[in-house]
C-alpha cells in the first residue's frame, strides 16, 4: 500500500514538473512572437501576444510597457489604462509602469507613445495629476517643446512657486518661443532664489553678450531680435551686463568658452 501511495505521489510530481515546463515553453515561445511583432510594428499582433503572456505572467512590467506602447501605437486609450489598472491590481508601483513605458518608447522610436500615455493617464486618474503633470514637464523639456514646457511648468509652480528646477524649464521655454521679456525675467528671478544658479548666470550673460552692437546694426540670424523694447539697453549697459553674469558663472565654473567670450567684452 505504501509503495502504491510512493508511485501515485512521484506520479503526480513528474506531471506537475512537465506542465510546468510545458507552461514555460508555451511562455517562452510567446514571448518570442511578441517581440518579433514588436520590433516589427505589427502592434495589434503585439499587443495581443503580450496579453497572453500577462495571463500566465500578471505581473511582468517589462510586458507592460510594451503592451502599452503598443495600444498607445494603435491610439487605443482604453487597453492603455486597462493596462495600468491590471499593473495597479497586480501591486506594481505606477511609476515603475510609466518608466518602463518611458524606456521602451524611447528605445524603438516613437517618444510621442510614451506623451499618448501620460496624457491619457491624467485624464483617467486626476489623483495622479500632479505627479503626471511633472513627468510630463520632464518630457517637454527633454525634447525641448517650448510652448509646453511654459504650460507644465506654471502648473507645478502652483503648488511650488520657489521651485528653481520648474521656474527654469518655465524660464527655457520662454527664450524657445521667443518670449524674451517674461523669459530674461524669470532667471532674474532664478538668480533672487539661487545667486550661484550656473545656467541663469551663463544664459543672462550669453543673452547680454550677443547684444553688444548697436541697435541699428544686423542681427544674426541666430540671435534674438535686439529690437526688444524691454531690451533697449545700450550696448555699453548690456556688455556690463554680460559681464557681470559671465564673471559669477566663470567663477562658479570656468571654462575655455566662457573665458573666450569674456575676453571679447
Amino acid at each position: 500500500m505504501l509503495q502504491k501511495y510512493n508511485r501515485l505521489v512521484i506520479a503526480f510530481a513528474t506531471a506537475a514538473v512537465a506542465l510546468g515546463a510545458l507552461a514555460a515553453n508555451d511562455y517562452a515561445t510567446l514571448s518570442e512572437r511578441a517581440d518579433r511583432a514588436y520590433r516589427h510594428s505589427e502592434w495589434a499582433s503585439a499587443s495581443a501576444l503580450y496579453d497572453l503572456m500577462l495571463e500566465q505572467q500578471p505581473a511582468a512590467t517589462r510586458v507592460y510597457g510594451r503592451s502599452i506602447v503598443a495600444n498607445a501605437l494603435l491610439s487605443d486609450s482604453t487597453a492603455q489604462i486597462n493596462l495600468l489598472a491590471r499593473a495597479i491590481d497586480n501591486h506594481i508601483p505606477f511609476d515603475s509602469i510609466f518608466a518602463s513605458v518611458e524606456r521602451e518608447s524611447f528605445s524603438n522610436g516613437h517618444p510621442e507613445a510614451y506623451e499618448r500615455f501620460l496624457t491619457n493617464c491624467r485624464e483617467a486618474y486626476p489623483w495622479m495629476s500632479r505627479s503626471i503633470d511633472g513627468t510630463l514637464l520632464k518630457f517637454y523639456t527633454f525634447r525641448r517643446t517650448g510652448d509646453q514646457m511654459i504650460a507644465y511648468a506654471q502648473r507645478m509652480l502652483d503648488g511650488a512657486p520657489s521651485n528653481v528646477s520648474f521656474l527654469r524649464s518655465l524660464a527655457d521655454g520662454y527664450m524657445l518661443t521667443a518670449d524674451y521679456t517674461r523669459g530674461i525675467a524669470t532667471y532674474l528671478h532664478i538668480l533672487s532664489l539661487d545667486p550661484d544658479n550656473y545656467h541663469a548666470l551663463l544664459t543672462l550673460g550669453n543673452w547680454y553678450a550677443l547684444h553688444t552692437a548697436p541697435a541699428s546694426a544686423s542681427t544674426s540670424p541666430a540671435s534674438p531680435s535686439s529690437s526688444l523694447a524691454s531690451h533697449s539697453a545700450s550696448p555699453s549697459e548690456n556688455r556690463a551686463n554680460a559681464r557681470l553674469y559671465l564673471t559669477r558663472a566663470y567663477a562658479l565654473r570656468p571654462t575655455p568658452y566662457v573665458a573666450r567670450i569674456l575676453r571679447a567684452l
